[in-house]
């Protein structure tokens, strides 16, 4: 009996040691685990928590609904505007006669060069027409460097390889030059010199941010910016008036200028000197009288202004509906 009683008791003690384990780490280790993981949950959160309170707002429900509703009104804005460009520079996109095909080559270029350089109906024969300069005596009159002179697209370049291009830019330059004109016609300016045209690069616009709150297809906008350097010699008390038809040209989608500079024509000031004169009345009353009768008034003396003019050249808007991104609200 002592003998299976000394067997039972080195089990029951190796029992109650396993029991005893067993219970410690249930009763310790297990909810040390758990109140590790706990705790690191807590720092993530509180981690977040301290960035959220230094960022500027909280991306809570509310601001949520605020920012998705801003976005929407965007997005119709946007609209908006794209429809006010479309219907601002349609016309700009159409040639001779409003028409919308691209012609030709040899009817183009016939028109193109008969719009300009007709001797008649030409651009430069209307204005030296109405603003006739005096002819140089013993000189004859060469009307390829007579002003004003106004760049033209050569017709290798629209019977190239880039044709069709080639001729959509030189109507473009048209429609700008024929506007210079018009404007120069309005205002009785008649020193316009010439009209040059630089290259300009075409650009995209992207409406989009990587903080979008919402799905939405991303638009960009495709455009370019056909410039014109305009030398004129003008009165400068007409300058503000003559951007402003320029800006109300029912065709063209001018911009705010480049560049507007302005400078002194020399021996511009030389005729002004007669208005400096003296004169001795008989009496008091005759130089009242006269002064009452004011001095002929002077001419403005011309000044010489280079006009880098820039047209929008809208080409429309291409959407995709990738690359969108979105704030993510795990929290709600």
């Amino acid at each position: 009996m002592d003998k299976l009683k000394n067997n039972l008791f080195v089990p029951g003690v190796a029992l109650v040691a396993l029991l005893l384990l067993g219970g410690g780490y249930l009763l310790i280790f297990v909810p040390k685990g758990e109140l590790d993981a706990n705790s690191k949950k807590l720092g993530r959160a509180e981690g977040k928590l301290s960035k959220l309170l230094k960022s500027k707002v909280l991306p809570t429900t509310e601001y949520v609904k605020r920012i998705t509703t801003a976005q929407a009104e965007m997005e119709e804005t946007f609209e908006d505007a794209v429809s006010v460009f479309s219907r601002r520079c349609d016309a700009f996109q159409l040639f001779f006669a409003d028409e919308a095909q691209v012609p030709a080559v040899s009817v183009f270029y016939a028109q193109y060069e008969t719009a300009i350089e007709n001797t008649t109906t030409g651009l430069r024969a209307k204005y030296w027409e109405k603003f006739p300069s005096p002819a140089v005596e013993g000189e004859e009159e060469d009307l390829e460097k007579k002003t004003p002179t106004v760049e033209m697209v050569k017709d290798t370049e629209i019977s190239g390889p880039e044709g069709q291009a080639k001729m959509i830019q030189a109507m473009k330059q048209y429609w700008i030059s024929e506007a210079v004109f018009a404007a120069c016609h309005q205002l009785g300016i008649g020193g316009l010199q010439s009209i040059e045209f630089p290259v300009e690069k075409e650009r995209t616009s992207r409406r989009g941010s990587k903080k979008a709150v919402v799905d939405t297809p991303k638009s960009k906008a495709s455009y370019d910016k056909v410039g014109a350097s305009v030398l004129i010699h003008m009165e400068y008390s007409k300058l503000k008036e003559l951007l402003a038809v320029l800006y109300k040209n029912s065709r063209v989608p001018f911009l705010e200028p480049k560049s507007v500079e302005f400078g002194k024509i020399e021996d511009s000031v030389k005729d002004f000197s007669k208005y400096i004169r003296q004169q001795t009345f008989q009496s008091r009353a005759l130089a009242d009288a006269a002064e009452k009768a004011g001095e002929p008034a002077a001419q403005e003396p011309l000044v010489k202004v280079r006009l880098e003019l820039v047209a929008l050249n809208w080409k429309g808007v291409e959407r995709s509906e990738d690359d969108s991104e979105n704030i993510e609200n795990k929290d709600g």
